[in-house]
């Protein structure tokens, strides 16, 4: 009861002014109706909480915690005060000039920023701007006016990943580099490697340096991957945000992958906390598609793919004398435990040091 949660090293920009922009393109597309537009039919067809709710899966996918981050805490200085390694910001379209210098100044701090598509073309107040708020930052700019119409997932450009083509994005066709490098045969080349040119003039993956941080500007929509994975697909999408966050020095607080394949724990929420008599704990549960009309027909997601058992393996850093709290189990003291995750009931242990 007394134990703390592990601080998330992921921060989720949470932007209310980007939800309000959002609206207007979602809202046109039902023309005469768009008054009926209520908040049930939000929670299905806005696109925008749709990318958010597959930028927090593919980072809980990956067996990472992550935080939401508002914009008055990024004003209030949350960036640097709570030590987040990652912000990565969904379709953050409105953003502010004092919270874009937070961010930047987060940057170059030693932070990195993520983004997918259109950061800051918007400010704070919905006005449109004629350059984005972070163009400067990630190093792009667009030879057309930009647009917040959200594109479907259609074949393109695409990037390279280990050797592999996949034909995603991209989001912004309009879009040019400016500076840094576009990372098109190694997403996670060392910044300081020669730039490759891409195939086609319209850059994806955009990586650069900042003071001691980084930006990666992805230019792809990922607002199909909570539904992706929940058909098996999305693996690209995980290797290239996790190549990412491993070259921020991000890594999981407890390892927890898959016993069949050594892959990311997908499906699996993975949750640590701290005691403060040195102990700690480790919760591991089932991440289905949570929404409330689930228990209803209408949108209906099949969680089918995780209503399985799935046998996992954890690792620890050193020797630890770990306990199954619902079972009541001694397991002993390990490096490395293989368990079988119950699709309805989690996985707790506790875990304290081997006795001196």
């Amino acid at each position: 009861m007394h134990a703390r949660r592990d601080p998330a090293p992921v921060a989720i920009h949470y932007s209310h002014p980007s939800v309000q922009v959002a609206w207007m393109p979602d809202s046109r597309e039902d023309k005469d109706t768009w008054p009926r537009r209520f908040s049930s039919h939000e929670a299905t067809h806005s696109r925008l909480a749709l990318a958010r709710n597959s930028w927090t899966k593919l980072i809980q996918d990956l067996g990472f915690s992550c935080d939401f981050v508002s914009t008055q805490q990024i004003l209030d200085g949350a960036l640097l005060e709570r030590g987040y390694q990652v912000l990565i910001l969904p379709q953050s379209f409105a953003i502010g000039k004092e919270e874009a210098n937070s961010i930047k100044a987060f940057v170059r701090d030693g932070g990195t920023a993520i983004a997918d598509s259109l950061p800051g073309v918007f400010d704070e107040h919905c006005k449109r701007r004629t350059a984005g708020a972070l163009d400067g930052l990630f190093g792009v700019r667009r030879i057309a006016h930009p647009t917040i119409q959200q594109p479907e997932q259609t074949a393109g450009p695409g990037f390279w990943l280990s050797g592999r083509h996949f034909a995603l994005g991209p989001a912004e066709p309009n879009l040019r580099l400016i500076a840094g490098r576009p990372a098109a045969h190694s997403a996670f080349a060392p910044l300081d490697s020669p730039a490759t040119d891409l195939p086609d003039s319209t850059p994806v993956l955009i990586r650069r340096r900042i003071g001691k941080g980084a930006t990666h500007y992805l230019n792809l929509s990922l607002i199909d991957y909570a539904k992706w994975r929940l058909e098996d697909k999305g693996a690209p999408l995980r290797h290239l945000v996790g190549g990412i966050l491993l070259s921020a020095g991000v890594e999981p607080a407890v390892k927890v992958t898959r016993a069949a394949d050594g892959g990311p724990p997908v499906g699996c929420e993975v949750i640590t906390y701290r005691g403060d008599d040195g102990s700690r704990y480790l919760a591991i549960m089932r991440n289905p598609e949570y929404r409330v009309d689930d228990l209803g027909q209408i949108g209906y997601t099949d969680n089918s793919r995780f209503e399985h058992p799935q046998e996992l393996v954890i690792t620890f850093e050193a020797p630890t004398r770990a306990r199954d709290l619902l079972s009541d189990r001694d397991l002993g003291e390990v490096e490395e435990l293989t368990l079988t995750l119950d699709p309805w009931e989690p996985l707790i242990l506790e875990l304290r040091p081997p006795p001196a």
